[in-house]
């Protein structure tokens, strides 16, 4: 029996990010401009620093392991789940797209952390809560958005 193909089944694909809300100790948030040149079909955006998670990884290997890529940070203290949502992008996939599904962890980091970004991203900049849920908005749902004003 040949397999079902999944993208004509009615329940839609995701994967599974999991993404560092991290905080400095003025209480700034970090954010990594993304460089689309690798995904020609996003727009240009801000996200958290983060990825998708690997078989047998779990969500504290994840965040280590992507933030570490991403900033170059070594040093973090990973707290709890802020939020789980769905992500405005989606990520092309042959001639289809697989949603994301996003879960965010605060995060907290020293104040004189140094930044060494990865081909991943154009630039950074610790931000206020206000300009962060600005920059956001392109990737992020509004109820996430909100959910930040709260910090």
């Amino acid at each position: 029996m040949k397999p079902k193909d999944p993208f004509k089944a009615p329940e839609d694909l995701f994967n599974l990010g999991i993404k560092a809300l991290i905080k400095n100790q003025n209480g700034d948030i970090l954010l990594l401009e993304a460089d689309n040149s690798r995904f020609k079909t996003m727009d240009p955006h801000w996200d958290l620093p983060g990825g998708r998670i690997h078989k047998n990884t779990s969500v504290r290997e994840t965040l280590k392991r992507e933030v570490e890529e991403e900033t170059g940070i070594k040093r973090m203290v990973i707290g709890g789940m802020l939020d789980a949502s769905i992500s405005n992008h989606r990520i092309p996939f042959g001639d289809n797209s697989i949603g994301i599904i996003l879960f965010i962890y605060i995060c907290s980091v020293p104040h004189t952390t140094k930044i060494t970004l990865s081909g991943e991203h154009k630039s950074y900049k610790w931000c206020k809560v206000q300009e962060a849920r600005k920059l956001l908005k392109s990737k992020y749902p509004k109820e996430f958005t909100k959910k930040i004003a709260d910090l």
